[in-house]
């Protein structure tokens, strides 16, 4: 484990420091506010205490650097995340005519007492004509096999793919992701997180004017299952039980530009209508699920 983080600290280094300090830095800064999650103490589905879904508040967000002068870059950040828990990540990027590939690694922190880093790898890929279309796909996961029989073993994995096209003053997307976190509670018991969104996303630009506005569109659903497996003379037995709550959403989100340096984020995310599947019972009509988020973009000469 050593050896992997001395790695990954050598790998931030050389990107940072591999080339003249000439080009600029940008420097983004979330921060979030969210309550569509179950709380990740709970070790039981919510129907076999008769409970359902609630709000559960948590604060969430991301320090995100890269470089934006040449075609050979990089990225690097933290993420806290309500179902990817805690992310360290650094990437090398790579842009040509059509295409633009980033690939990295990065370290899950703090996912269990027992296994407070877990590495991964990362890759993404864009096929694009400027103008007219781009298709994305990228994935991640970590290293660390999760079925393994050690008590605090986990492991994340996240996908998304995006097909999109311009229109005059607006690129249309229709976007599909998936994340997931699973964790070993005991030798006999795992749980796991999961989200899955499907959606249509527009951004919507003019030109001579300093924002942009980002429009949301789809639906999506949390899933948190509690996986036990027994034994049973010579059978093995696994039993699973899934909370979900699935979602029609929209959001918001506007980047404003104070000045050449600096643009202001401001984003609102809401379900227009949420409810559960079976056995779990639907959560009160009143019931506050949504996720703002705040932060800024500076950029460094």
């Amino acid at each position: 484990m050593r050896n992997k983080i001395k790695f990954f600290l050598i790998f931030l280094t050389l990107i940072i420091f591999s080339k003249p300090m000439a080009f600029s830095l940008n420097l983004e800064v979330t921060g979030s506010l969210g309550s569509l999650a179950i709380d990740t103490g709970r070790l039981s589905n919510l129907s076999s205490t008769d409970e359902t879904f609630s709000p559960q508040f948590l604060p969430f967000g991301q320090i995100h650097l890269w470089n934006s002068d040449d075609r050979i870059g990089f990225n690097t950040g933290v993420l806290i995340d309500p179902i990817l828990r805690n992310r360290l990540y650094g990437n090398f990027t790579a842009e040509f005519e059509n295409i633009f590939i980033e690939t990295g690694v990065f370290i899950n922190l703090l996912g269990s007492n027992t296994l407070l880093l877990n590495p991964g790898v990362t890759a993404n890929l864009i096929f694009r004509i400027p103008g007219i279309i781009f298709a994305e796909a990228g994935a991640s996961s970590t290293l660390a096999y999760f079925y393994s029989e050690s008590e605090g073993s986990h492991a994340q994995y996240s996908g998304n793919v995006s097909l999109g096209f311009w229109v005059p003053y607006v690129i249309c997307s229709f976007n599909m992701s998936l994340q997931n976190f699973t964790i070993r509670e005991t030798e006999h018991f795992m749980i796991t997180d999961e989200l899955e969104r499907i959606y249509f996303r527009a951004d919507v630009f003019t030109k001579n004017v300093p924002y942009t506005i980002n429009v949301d569109f789809g639906y999506q659903s949390y899933r948190r299952s509690y996986i036990n497996r027994s034994v049973s003379g010579s059978d093995i037995i696994t039993e699973t039980e899934t909370d979900e709550l699935r979602s029609l959403f929209a959001g918001i989100e506007g980047r404003f530009n104070l000045n050449y340096t600096t643009t202001l984020i401001i984003g609102l995310e809401v379900p227009l209508h949420s409810w559960s599947t079976e056995p779990a019972i639907n959560p009160p009509r009143e019931s506050l699920f949504f996720k703002a988020t705040l932060g800024a973009v500076f950029r460094f000469l």
